[in-house]
């Protein structure tokens, strides 16, 4: 233990470790070529901040063959998100400018129309706050039409005073006082404490959502009353329908981050049709300088609609391509931090259940029993053709690709795992076939790796997503779907970088190539665990070994926290560079109560938590001495 608390001081070198691919973006160039923007995060050790890194690859279908067009750094100054319309001839680039002398947040959009070409700049400074970009209360959706645009943004305030500051003073006019009335709230004082929705959500109190047409700059600016917070707009086809999400604020908002199954619903407002604008007014605006800065004139509504009001739990809205359907995630009965999640399906006859929870499975997920759905939202564009959907859930330690077929309203939906496997840089095109999950297929000891979907794209039938092991960086894929979807082609096209040197620290070669060789020298198997209480609830441990070690290697024990998580079998740098390294064998522990083993296993966590958690971890601890 000496030996680990010291490991700190004996760093002599700062290496960067390639994150993982989080985007990607599917461009149609002609029927045979396809540009693919992958995006990924990586640590810059010297200004101790992230940065967005973009790759292109370009791919020709004809030939199964793809070019890396190159690196992008796309952390422009004050950029903060920047999404292509479905065609991808379009884009939006939400990012903060100067601020003025009064230190207000300066929101600016501009709007890119034939892929390169700034149509328009505007300044949102007088209409709400800062934008708001994460992937929970955020969400940025272009109609499909490509006319309108839809964001969330901090409500626009009013300025605060303090008690002092808005005493009313005897030597101030009447219409200074009028002014100031007009531009300050002096009903609440500047410091009085005002409750958000806590960590990495600092802030997030007032949320409106943002409709906004791309060609007569028309904007309609949703607000909701003070119980409800908004997020998670999408729009329909034709940019008439919004479906948005609100949580509600009772009876807290704090801990949204860690504790995110909250009472919230879908909402829904008809919007404006703008269909019959003048052609003038369009004209005019092409027209236009595009670095000038338009002005707008926005249409505050509130008059939304509650469509989910029988179900506690209602979100992540996705309208499929034609706009005739709308899946979303939800939960009818008891939810915890982290819990099993149901598909459903609403369309004009009403909502339907698709997909329920799971609660008990006579198999074990590595023996081919499906666990139910465990992800906690679903992708930004999930459709690959208007009755299909993928996306990416947690079965067992795996986190696996599903498709679901949609044309059936009812709980008959059929579910379809994909069979991914990590590939060599020589492997040719592979054909691989889903899975029904009726089948109850065992998984091979190559699927227990872990995908994580990137993107995908309707009228190509292109899925994207990378696919990593404990002790394997990502590797980027593309599956191309037949014209029924059922069978499929992956081609291999980038294998992450297991880890770049800082451009600061001069790095020897030979150490680099010392590392690589033992990162290839490392095991890991994903351990099914029989419980010993009598229960049918399975637990899994994923193990890290090295062959190098000729004695036996201290063993470090890492169950997770949560309690409501799950040590997926992806790679995680840390650790594995403990293993390689140093010679420690990691244990991770998804202890019975983990996410992804059906619901009673997660249930039976609560009021046991401590016991299971101790006694569990205890009984591997000493099987595993024991070997």
């Amino acid at each position: 233990m000496s030996e680990f608390n010291n490991l700190a001081v004996e760093f002599s070198e700062v290496w960067s470790w390639s994150s993982n691919f989080t985007k990607a973006e599917i461009q149609e160039v002609d029927d045979n070529l396809t540009q693919i923007n992958l995006t990924r995060g990586q640590k810059d050790a010297t200004k101790d901040a992230g940065n967005s890194i973009e790759s292109s690859i370009l791919l020709n279908s004809s030939s199964q063959s793809s070019v890396k067009l190159g690196n992008l750094s796309t952390n422009h100054d004050g950029t903060m998100k920047s999404i292509a319309s479905p065609s991808g001839n379009s884009r939006v680039i939400l990012w903060e400018g100067e601020k003025d002398a009064s230190k207000d947040s300066n929101p600016m959009i501009e709007i890119y129309r034939k892929k390169n070409e700034c149509r328009s700049r505007l300044s949102m400074k007088d209409y709400h706050g800062k934008f708001v970009v994460d992937d929970w209360f955020g969400g940025v959706s272009w109609s499909g039409d490509e006319r309108k645009v839809t964001y969330v943004a901090l409500k626009k305030s009013l300025k605060k005073s303090t008690f002092f500051e808005s005493f009313f003073d005897k030597n101030e006019s009447s219409t200074k006082m009028e002014e100031k009335e007009e531009n300050e709230d002096t009903s609440i004082n500047k410091y009085e404490y005002v409750e958000d929705w806590g960590e990495t959500f600092v802030g997030y109190s007032n949320l409106v959502v943002v409709v906004l047409d791309v060609l007569t700059l028309d904007m309609e600016l949703i607000e909701v009353s003070d119980c409800l917070t908004c997020g998670q707009p999408q729009l329909s086809y034709d940019g008439k329908t919004l479906i948005f999400t609100g949580w509600s604020a009772s009876p807290r908002k704090l801990g949204m981050v860690y504790c995110f199954n909250r009472p919230c619903s879908l909402f829904r407002v008809i919007l404006d049709d703008n269909e019959n604008s003048k052609e003038n007014e369009v004209a005019e605006q092409e027209e236009g300088d595009p670095f000038s800065i338009k002005s707008i004139s926005p249409n505050k509504r509130s008059d939304y609609s509650c469509i989910t009001p029988n179900l506690r739990l209602a979100r992540s809205p996705r309208f499929s391509p034609d706009g005739s359907k709308v899946v979303f995630l939800g939960s009818d009965g008891f939810d915890c931090h982290n819990g099993p999640m149901s598909l459903y399906l609403m369309t004009n006859t009403g909502i339907s259940k698709i997909i329920p929870v799971v609660d008990e499975s006579d198999l074990s997920p590595g023996q081919g029993g499906f666990p139910g759905i465990w992800t906690s939202s679903l992708p930004s564009n999930p459709f690959i053709s208007p009755s299909t959907l993928v996306l990416t859930s947690m079965w067992g330690s795996r986190s696996v690709l599903l498709s679901v077929d949609i044309s059936s309203e009812d709980e008959n939906a059929q579910v379809f795992r994909w069979p991914l496997t990590l590939k060599d840089k020589d492997d040719k095109l592979a054909t691989i076939q889903p899975i029904p999950i009726t089948s109850n297929q065992p998984l091979s000891k190559e699927e227990s790796v872990s995908v994580s979907l990137l993107g995908c794209s309707s009228s190509s039938s292109k899925i994207v997503f990378s696919i990593s092991s404990p002790t394997s960086p990502p590797q980027v894929h593309c599956l191309f779907l037949s014209n029924n979807e059922d069978e499929g082609w992956i081609q291999l096209l980038l294998q992450s970088p297991l880890m770049t040197a800082s451009s600061q620290i001069p790095l020897p070669i030979r150490d680099v190539v010392g590392v690589m060789r033992q990162f290839e020298e490392l095991r890991w198997e994903l351990i099914e665990n029989d419980p010993e209480d009598g229960s049918n609830h399975i637990f899994e441990s994923i193990l890290i070994t090295s062959p190098s070690s000729l004695t036996p290697s201290p063993l470090l024990v890492i169950p997770h926290g949560g309690p409501h998580s799950c040590y997926p079998t992806c790679f995680f740098a840390p650790y594995v560079w403990l293993s390689c390294l140093r010679g420690y064998s990691i244990l991770y522990v998804n202890y019975r109560g983990s996410t992804g083993f059906c619901a009673n296993s997660l249930f039976s966590l609560p009021g046991h938590c401590g016991f299971q958690v101790i006694v569990l971890i205890g009984s591997f601890f000493y099987k595993y001495t024991c070997m």
